[in-house]
């Protein structure tokens, strides 16, 4: 088979160079494991920043590549089942379905003609998504909705969404709005049309316009940050309820995975967030730190079978070593408006 193969590691900006399209063996799907015949991949930052070795600052998440050992990188994708290994119980051959690698990582990623995933890190294909469409909001899914569960959300709550035109903001205000809460998103200009129709009530274009000065009066209960950084928090504060929470999936350091931390700077990183969870729970608001995890999915699923949520896409690109190279330096600018998928097998 056909599969992106890295064999050495890439320091930040490196990946593009380092990858490149080779012939593989077809992977074989162990226990509770099924082989997916994979339509469509997702290009996200946790790929890039993964195999650049700066995800979370720099934490190490994943195999080392080798020439003797080569990896492909990949967490999001959408297929077919192809075959099911021992103890499988949900899915069977012929099923489509959509979800992410999972952790740890293996050397076999979502990048490639087939993958292997576990059974529990997958969910039916709904019919009324393509298989683009279901991979754009697979990881990025199971994070929005794993903020939409530890926010309880009411039609009283008024909700600031920092990032909203990103993968994980776009999915976040469709599912915060099937709850009638007050949405107002926090984006370029260029992205206003399109988070208003996603159901924003609200924009405020971040280029010109502090959502410090606009919301100093007629503040919110909560603050969702895609982007992080700890002058957001601070502004966040500003226009916070004392009942109020942040919620945050980077942290203190803007786009995280842009800086190589090391130990120290991670190990203060890390203290910082179990300070600040710990200290709002005596000095309002609350903080929140959010991650995407597999017990989000049922909650996930949930959303998807209201037949409501679109996916945002910015572009499909082919499975080519050009298109894919060029998408990671697109997707590494943080400009992106919802996803890149990349169309590997004709569905």
């Amino acid at each position: 088979m056909q599969a992106v193969t890295l064999t050495g590691c890439s320091n930040k900006g490196e990946l593009p160079s380092k990858l490149k399209i080779s012939t593989v063996a077809k992977p074989k799907p162990v226990k509770k494991e099924v082989l997916i015949k994979v339509f469509f991949a997702s290009i996200s930052i946790d790929d890039i920043n993964i195999w650049e070795g700066t995800e979370l600052g720099g934490i190490p998440l994943a195999p080392t590549p080798s020439l003797e050992k080569p990896v492909t990188p990949g967490l999001e994708l959408s297929g077919i089942v192809e075959k099911v290994g021992n103890n499988v119980a949900r899915f069977k051959v012929g099923d489509a379905v959509f979800g992410v690698s999972g952790f740890p990582l293996k050397r076999n990623g979502a990048w490639a003609e087939y993958c292997c995933v576990k059974e529990d890190m997958l969910l039916k294909k709904p019919d009324y998504l393509s298989h683009s469409e279901a991979v754009a909001c697979a990881g990025s899914g199971m994070v929005s909705a794993s903020i939409m569960q530890s926010c309880h959300l009411k039609k009283h709550h008024r909700v600031l969404v920092i990032g909203a035109s990103g993968g994980v903001g776009t999915l976040f205000v469709q599912m915060a709005k099937q709850t009638g809460a007050y949405i107002i998103s926090v984006c370029s200009h260029k992205n206003r049309e399109l988070v208003k129709s996603l159901g924003s009530d609200e924009v405020i274009d971040y280029t010109s316009t502090s959502f410090v000065d606009v919301l100093a009066e007629s503040k919110v209960d909560f603050v969702i940050d895609l982007v992080g950084g700890k002058d957001i928090e601070h502004d966040a504060i500003k226009v916070l309820k004392k009942e109020g929470a942040f919620k945050t999936i980077v942290g203190p350091v803007r786009y995280i995975g842009d800086h190589h931390l090391g130990w120290l700077g991670i190990l203060k990183m890390l203290s910082y967030i179990s300070w600040r969870i710990f200290s709002s729970l005596f000095r309002k608001p609350k903080y929140t730190f959010v991650a995407g995890t597999r017990k989000t999915f049922s909650f996930f699923k949930k959303h998807l079978e209201t037949n409501s949520l679109k996916p945002v896409i910015d572009k499909k690109i082919d499975f080519n070593e050009q298109d894919i190279q060029e998408s990671i330096n697109y997707v590494r600018t943080h400009r992106a408006t919802g996803k890149v998928v990349i169309e590997v097998n004709k569905a």
